[in-house]
């Protein structure tokens, strides 16, 4: 007789760096060796992600007072979610592991996974391109009570002139316009500014000159001086890649002041202004492409027979997951340096902004 175990119960299945998991399903055998449908992820790839887990927490910790005070009990789940389910236990068998992860934008773990997966959807398509550009666009920063309605008039700005230029280039027979973007907010602390501008990969420098020159018609110049509109060609095309597709918020903002380039203290967590860009960027889709259709992932995912799966739990004292069955841990225990306990137990800034 099989037992079905569910994987999905607290969530979304884990999945590997490389690979994206549609679903995991399990079922045990009479000998006790496993069923498993699922690519998994290699058990060396989560003895990493200890700092990473570290971090999660202490952000969520942040974010979860921050909504407390503003009594947004729907954003607080949200924020506890990551806190309390993901990677908080998983399961291991055969140098594999398995188990759930938050998929929230804030969370280091999630945002590591993301960018490993839009890496492997995007890159095998823009290192084909023969001149991609990097193009920067941006706008007027605004406060905190403008900014959705600011990023909705961006999203509507962009996709006007993106719709201009592949009709112009439909009508003269031309090779279609094609361009990934990503929409990134950072926040001044100084001015309690917040700044949404654009990361866009072209596939040629002309098509960049061309976007970058619509935008500026688009707004008046105190809107969007030329200076802020930086077009560049790419030199090294993963770099450039993972610039564009890493997330919409910066969680760390840098200090305000450098002393020859160099930072004069360490870099703050401002979580309100943290959760106001989640906010206005929940549901929006902030990676975007035009022209072109991704490659076809053929790789299907198959059934593993697992032996002797054992069950893994975080443990918030050692700072590492520890066998429920053994006691040993996964990792020695994890010690953060100095400047990460000042960063993310110290520098954190809950002023409403």
């Amino acid at each position: 007789m099989k037992t079905k175990l569910n994987l999905e119960s607290t969530g979304t299945p884990f999945n590997t760096l490389e690979k994206n998991v549609t679903r995991d399903h399990a079922e045990q055998n009479s000998d006790s060796s496993v069923i498993i449908r699922s690519r998994g992820s290699e058990k060396v790839t989560v003895r990493k992600w200890t700092e990473k887990k570290y971090k999660s927490k202490h952000i969520a910790d942040a974010l979860m007072e921050v909504a407390y005070m503003n009594e947004e009990w729907e954003w607080y789940k949200k924020y506890n979610y990551t806190k309390t389910k993901c990677l908080e236990s998983f399961v291991t068998g055969d140098g594999k592991a398995f188990g759930h992860y938050c998929k929230k934008p804030w969370c280091p773990i999630c945002l590591a996974i993301r960018k490993s997966i839009h890496i492997h959807q995007y890159y095998p398509i823009i290192k084909e391109w023969e001149r991609p550009t990097f193009v920067t666009l941006t706008a007027q920063a605004q406060n905190h009570r403008d900014l959705s309605m600011w990023v909705d008039l961006l999203f509507d700005k962009l996709n006007r002139i993106l719709e201009k230029l592949e009709m112009r280039r439909y009508r003269s027979g031309s090779e279609k316009f094609r361009c990934l973007i990503c929409i990134e907010c950072c926040f001044n602390p100084e001015k309690n500014w917040y700044n949404p501008h654009f990361h866009i990969v072209t596939s040629n420098y002309p098509e960049g000159r061309e976007l970058r020159e619509e935008w500026l018609k688009a707004f008046p110049t105190k809107l969007a001086h030329p200076v802020a509109q930086y077009i560049d060609p790419v030199r090294d095309k993963l770099k450039n890649l993972v610039e564009v597709i890493k997330y919409g918020a910066k969680i760390l903002t840098d200090a305000e002041t450098t002393n020859k380039g160099k930072r004069e203290r360490l870099p703050y967590i401002y979580a309100s202004a943290l959760h106001e860009i989640n906010k206005v960027f929940h549901g929006r889709k902030l990676i975007r492409k035009r022209g072109f259709k991704l490659i076809k992932n053929e790789d299907e995912i198959k059934e593993l027979v697992i032996q002797d799966l054992q069950s893994w739990s975080y443990d918030d004292f050692v700072r590492t997951w520890v066998n429920e069955t053994t006691g040993e841990l996964l990792t020695a225990p994890y010690i953060p340096d100095q400047n990460l306990v000042s960063i993310y137990e110290n520098n954190l800034d809950y002023k409403s902004r």
